[in-house]
């Protein structure tokens, strides 16, 4: 079963059960046809995998604040596996760049939310959002469109 999931996130489970059985039955990886060699194979490529599923999940929900909680995982296991970011078909530039574009897009919703609210509700938290997501982008409120005017008197209106 082992050698049919690499590529899946649960190989090291996988790779466990098989050495615990091996060990109750008293036998080796070897003997079971299988070896030490194959075993870290078939981890690098299962943690290989993951790291290049997570750099997709990134690439196509660039302009999300998810893209954080993606470039970490798709770190984690191409750390895992030995390779580098260059290996699983992006660089740290993409990287750079997917992170930005996240939380710029993500400052630029809370932007809009705070506008459409002004006057209705309480608009403070979209804000604290706003401008959360806006510094973790390392860009300005005037590169996002608002200016700091803007937030004071949507902040009087709400």
């Amino acid at each position: 079963m082992t050698r049919e999931q690499a590529g899946t996130q649960n190989i090291e489970d996988n790779i466990g059960f098989l050495r615990k059985y091996a060990e109750k039955a008293g036998v080796s990886v070897n003997d079971i046809g299988t070896s030490e060699e194959e075993l870290k194979t078939l981890l690098t490529e299962g943690y290989t995998f993951e790291a290049k599923k997570w750099l997709q999940m990134t690439r196509e929900q660039a302009g999300t604040q998810n893209i954080e909680d993606n470039i970490f995982f798709l770190r984690k296991y191409a750390e895992k596996a030995g390779v580098s970011v260059n290996d699983i078909g992006t660089s740290e530039e993409e990287l750079k760049t997917l992170f930005t574009e996240g939380y710029t897009s993500e400052a630029k919703k809370r932007l809009q939310m705070t506008r459409e609210q002004a006057g209705t509700q309480n608009i403070e938290d979209n804000i604290f959002f706003f401008r959360k997501y806006a510094q973790k982008a390392g860009v300005s409120v005037n590169d996002i469109g608002t200016s700091e005017e803007e937030l004071k008197t949507l902040l009087t209106e709400g």
